[in-house]
């Protein structure tokens, strides 16, 4: 339903409301199925985005994130989100108060 939504939403891409706006795409999966999912978000909404290939060996038994670079990388892309919202944020308190 989801993935429906943001096609509609997005189109046409030239001028989707989506363009520019804050998001970050993650995926964990097989190998390429991810990646594949991941191909129309990224036409819409661009980076940051990780993905995380042979899931079932970067989980454990209770659907923790064990694997180490794929803790860091999902660490970075949340940080990098954070700091871009932080961003926006202050730009646009900056806007309204001049």
């Amino acid at each position: 339903m989801l993935k429906n939504a943001i096609d509609w939403a997005s189109w046409p891409i030239e001028t989707t409301p989506l363009r520019g706006k804050l998001a970050a795409i993650m995926g964990a999966g097989g190998r390429f199925g991810t990646v594949r999912a991941q191909l129309n978000f990224r036409q819409t909404l661009l980076k940051p985005e990780v993905y995380i290939e042979k899931s079932w060996e970067k989980f454990d038994s209770e659907s923790n994130l064990v694997d180490q670079h794929a803790r860091q990388a999902v660490e970075a892309l949340v940080t990098a989100l954070v700091l871009a919202a932080r961003a926006e944020k202050e730009e646009t308190k900056i806007s309204t108060h001049s």
